[in-house]
């Protein structure tokens, strides 16, 4: 039985037992409406215990969500940064056909490949670094030997 089932089963229980009540007492009959009264304390009590469980488990889904949520706009901007750099790189005439590849991780950019001179490996991570949203560049482009 799902929670939610749980709490609306106390919630019909703890109703039927206060109606019952009510209509005891039309009756006249107080040591009745005093004891259904009684039993209907434990109905009370496992409704409150059962929304509060509830409670507590939408918050947990709420904070899973929030932070699934937070990594899904950090990973758009990740692809986002990584077109930027990638696009930035292919601008500049000496490195538009170097095999260079680009990705992005919260901000960080990390360049991979080949390119055949020093020059051009400092030089795409200085196009890299000049774009807006770079947080830092880590330069694993490597040497080409022919």
């Amino acid at each position: 039985m799902s929670l939610y089932d749980r709490t609306a089963q106390c919630h019909v229980q703890w109703a039927l037992t206060g109606a019952l009540a009510l209509s005891l007492a039309a009756c006249g009959t107080q040591p009745a409406v005093e004891q259904t009264v009684r039993m209907a304390a434990p109905a009370q009590d496992q409704s409150e215990q059962s929304a509060e469980i509830a409670a507590q488990r939408i918050a947990q889904v709420g904070a899973v969500n929030k932070d699934r949520i937070a990594k899904s706009i950090q990973s758009v901007d990740d692809v986002l940064l990584t077109s930027k750099v990638t696009s930035a790189l292919i601008a500049e005439p000496a490195l538009e056909t170097q095999p260079i590849v680009v990705r992005a991780v919260e901000g960080i950019v990390i360049l991979s490949g080949t390119t055949d001179t020093r020059s051009n490996r400092a030089h795409a991570e200085s196009a890299a670094l000049n774009v807006e949203g770079v947080r830092a560049v880590a330069n694993q482009v490597a040497l080409s030997r022919f």
